[in-house]
This record gives C-alpha cells, structure tokens and sequence, in this order.
C-alpha cells in the first residue's frame, strides 16, 4: 500500500502516465481517504485528469454515490437513490451536496436527474465554503446549468466564503454570456466582496472590457 500522501504528490505532477501507472500497481489508493474524506478516486477527478480517470475507473469498485457523481456515472446514482432518496441532499464527506458535485463535474443529465427529485437548489456546502450548486456550475463556466439552477430558483446573490457571488465569480472568469445570464435574473452588479470588490470594480482591474462595457450600461 503506498502513503497517500505519496499519491498526492504524484496526482500534483499531472503525468498522467506516470498516475495511471502508479494506481494499476497500487488500485487500493483509490479507496484510501485524506483527512477531508476525499477518496483516491474522487482527488483524481477533482484534478480534472479526464485520462487517468478512464483508465483508472474500473479498477475502483464499487463506486461510492459521490465518485459516481463526479464520474457521471448515471445508472450508479440512480440505484443509490431508488434505494435511498434521503441521500438526496446528503453532503459527501468533503462537505458537497449531490447537486453541486454534478454540477461542478459538468454532469448535466445527472443534475436535472436529482432536480426532478427534489434536490435543494440552495444547499449549501457544509465544508465553510459555503458553496452552493450555482457557484459550483459558475467555476465551470457552464452557461447551461447555470439557466438550468436559475431557472429552478438557485439564488443568483448567495454568497460563498469571502463573499463571492455567482457574478463575482463570472466576471473574473471572462465570461461575458454568463454574466448577462446572471445579470438577467436580477443578479446584484454592486454586490461588495468581504474585500470590497464589486464585479465591475474586477472587471475593470483584469481588463475586461467587454463584461465592464456591459455592466456599466445595465447599471446606468
């Protein structure tokens, strides 16, 4: 069995063969945890490393319904909630609920999967990040899940840790799509970061002129 912490260094180097290799000799780290709960599994997906995980996946089985969440992994999620739908809303160890784990993985069929069984659009992360599946679609640049979450009533001025909102987020992201989505569901163009930031006062120091052009003409 090698460390985790050793796993952890390699995942850093993002040598994709290099990881794969590593797993196939040692296939338990996956199922080993830090001390956030993540499971192997989960850290490599959260590494956003596409190829290690497919050629890793079936060497970890059975999936927990958080990996198969981030893995997209459909079938698996609906067993685990056909056989326990309060897990609906149960953050995984790390803190995330279900909704913002398909979300933040960009897991669209999985999202309006738990939506139609009454996920809670709002719940919030439990981990102080306090992160909710908006935020979670929004660091994806994900315009569809977004008007999706919107359109379910997420709530486009919830704050996540230091007081970033959804449009916060948008705006230091350069999506200029986004932020007239977020704009157009009566997102707060002056909302104060706990630093004091507002989205045009970002804009305006990463330069980008498209989203301030924009955000001065809603405002005025």
């Amino acid at each position: 069995m090698i460390p985790f912490p050793q796993f952890e260094a390699v995942l850093k180097t993002r040598e994709t063969d290099k990881i794969i290799e590593l797993v196939k000799l040692f296939p338990d780290v996956l199922s080993q945890t830090n001390q956030q709960g993540i499971s192997g599994l989960l850290l490599i997906a959260y590494h956003q490393l596409p190829a290690v995980l497919e050629a890793i996946l079936p060497l970890k089985q059975p999936l927990t319904l958080y990996e198969a969440l981030a893995c997209g992994q459909t079938k698996i999620v609906q067993d685990y909630m056909e056989k326990d739908v309060s897990q609906l809303n149960q953050p995984a160890p790390d803190g995330f609920p279900p909704l913002s784990l398909a979300c933040y993985f960009g897991h669209q069929d999985l999202a309006i999967y738990l939506l139609e069984l009454g996920a809670d659009v709002n719940a919030v992360a439990t981990n102080g990040t306090n992160i909710q599946a908006l935020h979670a679609a929004v660091a994806r640049n994900n315009t569809v899940l977004c008007k999706l979450l919107l359109e379910q009533g997420a709530n486009v001025n919830a704050k996540q840790t230091q007081g970033v909102t959804a449009l916060h987020s948008a705006v230091h992201r350069g999506s200029l799509e986004l932020v007239k989505l977020l704009v157009s569901y009566q997102a707060d163009t002056s909302a104060k970061m706990d630093n004091g930031d507002t989205p045009i006062t970002i804009a305006k120091r990463e330069n980008q002129t498209a989203i301030l052009d924009f955000l001065n003409n809603d405002n005025g």
